[in-house]
Formats: C-alpha cells, structure tokens, sequence
C-alpha cells in the first residue's frame, strides 16, 4: 500500500498541504489503478489517520464509495508528515514503522 502512495505523494509538484483536496490523491492514484483498488485505499486510508472526514455527520452523499465521501475529507497532520515524506524519497521501510507506532 505505501508504495502505491509514495507513487501518487511523489507525482505532485508541490509540497502538501492540510488545504491541499484529498481528491488530489486520489486523482493521481486514479491515474495508474482501478477503481476498486482506489476506494479500498481511501478507506485505509481513513483509518490508518492519514484522512478524516471534516464533519462526522455528514460525509457522504450517498453511497459507501470513495467518490460520494472525498468531497467531505480532508488531510490529518499526520497524513501531510506521510506524503511530504514519501514525496521527498524517505524510506519506504521507516514509513510503515511510522503508521505502526502511532
């Protein structure tokens, strides 16, 4: 899984930001995979911490697709430490210890 979002973290040009769309990344991981294997990561992602929902009581707009719920995510803290991180070539290895301690 972190390979597949290091790829996405090192497409973008710019550093990531807490106001960067999370729609973002999931264009960029769009672009090199299914459907399917997009949505799994955008839930993993939810509960790994590297994205939440900005309002807990409305957070999508229909079904329990990535795509009815990305407009009302946003990036943790945690989740910009990850992608700027993986954006710069940080190791792979360090990355998955990072999501294991915290």
């Amino acid at each position: 899984m972190l390979e597949i979002i290091q790829h996405a973290a090192r497409s973008r040009k710019r550093q990531w930001f807490s106001v960067t769309s999370v729609e973002t990344l999931m264009s960029a991981l769009k672009v090199r995979h299914k459907h399917d294997v997009v949505d799994t990561l955008y839930w993993w992602l939810i509960l790994y911490g590297v994205i939440t929902f900005d309002n807990v009581e409305e957070w999508t707009s229909g079904e329990w697709d990535y795509e009815d719920s990305v407009e009302y995510a946003i990036f943790t803290e945690r989740g910009i430490v990850l992608l700027n991180e993986l954006r710069g070539g940080k190791s792979i290895k360090r990355q998955r210890q990072y999501l294991t301690e915290t």
